[in-house]
């Protein structure tokens, strides 16, 4: 199924989703983990707003990867799609500082019950999108220089490593790109 949104409506919906409720602080590090989709970004622009550190799950990453993620990141909350929930759970018995996970689509049943059992809250989207309508509060916009998501790599000489990438790189990225494209002959 896919999710069209308009860029405003994401950017209304992002509004709504308010980390604070979480008991989640400015720096904290959340975990995503899911494909390219409206949800993913929704997520990562909530983070950004509120001038937290993004951590994306990659299933490329080998079979310890995510619970070595969450971990080494200090991840408090994990976002994560209906599809890779079960991945997630395998590793949330070893994520001690992990307190919520939040999925978009449709899990198993069964997958969302394990969540809880492990003392881990375990709502959908949606739910967390309600809660910050009912607890709004004001953006805390990054810095250039403050963090904004940390990519770790596949690890193949042992564990995955963090590459710390700053607001102001992506910026850069951006703005290259863009520069790049303008100078395209698009006939």
């Amino acid at each position: 199924m896919q999710v069209e949104l308009l860029y405003l409506q994401l950017a209304r919906y992002q509004l709504l989703l308010q980390f604070l409720v979480f008991g989640l602080k400015r720096k904290a590090r959340v975990g995503v983990y899911g494909p390219n989709c409206p949800e993913w970004m929704l997520v990562m622009q909530g983070v950004n707003r509120m001038g937290m550190h993004c951590v994306p799950l990659y299933d490329t990453l080998g079979a310890n990867a995510v619970e070595f993620i969450l971990n080494h990141s200090e991840a408090g909350i994990a976002f994560a799609s209906a599809d890779k929930l079960p991945k997630l759970t395998q590793a949330l018995s070893k994520c001690d500082r992990l307190k919520t996970v939040v999925y978009w689509g449709e899990p198993a049943a069964d997958e969302v019950k394990t969540v809880a059992g492990l003392g881990i809250e375990c709502i959908s989207l949606d739910v967390a999108i309600g809660r910050g309508q009912q607890q709004p509060v004001p953006p805390q916009p990054p810095k250039a220089s403050d963090l904004c998501t940390i990519m770790y790599t596949s690890g193949t000489t042992g564990d995955p490593k963090g590459v710390m990438l700053k607001h102001s790189a992506v910026i850069c990225t951006v703005r290259g790109l863009t520069d790049y494209l303008e100078g395209m002959d698009w006939v």
